[in-house]
């Protein structure tokens, strides 16, 4: 009987090999595609990309099985995506043109990918909508973190940022309706900000996280519970 552990460590390996596979497959093609300079905006893109925190695509793939989704190929894509995205808002946050240029490559690859996801068309659009959300709370938080280190705002929006839109989108493709998303928000938001906190305020998030999922846990697989009690106590 499959375990919540190991299911998570199964869903970090099948983005990570994806990301490896889609990587190697830039790097064999970009440079004759496009030329050398290009090319060194890609691997840049990459070398980020593949060191970065997986978190937020994994939790793209767990909100789809928490809806019942079932085109692996689409949603690993799909996931792919959405790292990238997280990638490139990392990048912008860089003082060189260089790596801001880098951002925008990928940023590019990562739209083109959405996209072209094979789900209805309603579907993608609130996917993409939530993702365009997504980079908009990013560049507020940044915004406002330069003017305000402990404003309360920054705090949410990171955690919708990181941890919440990637649940939704998951789920959206999944096909899920507001409710469900709606009834995820607060245990994902609270998860959010324990990550993103490091002194005594942490164990708050945590409580209040672990509270919330309780309310809701009938709603969604025992699996995939028990994997999102694992990422609070994790």
């Amino acid at each position: 009987m499959q375990t919540a552990g190991s299911k998570l460590t199964y869903l970090k390996q099948q983005l990570a090999t994806d990301l490896l596979a889609y990587a190697k497959q830039l790097r064999a093609t970009t440079e004759r595609q496009y030329g050398a300079a290009i090319a060194a905006e890609i691997e840049q893109f990459l070398q980020v990309l593949l060191a970065q925190e997986p978190t937020p695509g994994v939790l793209v793939l767990l909100g789809y099985e928490m809806e019942g989704g079932r085109s692996r190929d689409m949603i690993v894509r799909a996931a792919r995506a959405v790292a990238m995205f997280h990638a490139v808002v990392s990048m912008q946050q860089a003082p060189d043109t260089y790596m801001r240029n880098a951002a925008r490559a990928g940023e590019h690859a990562a739209q083109i990918i959405l996209a072209n996801l094979e789900v209805d068309a309603e579907i993608n659009r609130r996917a993409t909508s939530i993702m365009n959300r997504t980079l908009l709370l990013a560049g507020h938080a940044r915004a406002l973190h330069k003017i305000d280190l402990t404003a309360p705002q920054v705090l949410e929006w990171q955690a919708l940022e990181l941890v919440v839109n990637p649940l939704h989108i998951g789920m959206v493709l999944a096909d899920a309706d507001c409710r469900a998303t709606d009834a995820i928000t607060p245990f994902a938001t609270e998860l959010g900000k324990a990550w993103l906190t490091t002194d005594d305020r942490a164990a708050i998030h945590l409580h209040a996280a672990t509270k919330a999922l309780r309310s809701e846990a009938s709603h969604w697989p025992h699996l995939c519970v028990g994997i999102l009690e694992q990422l609070i106590g994790g």
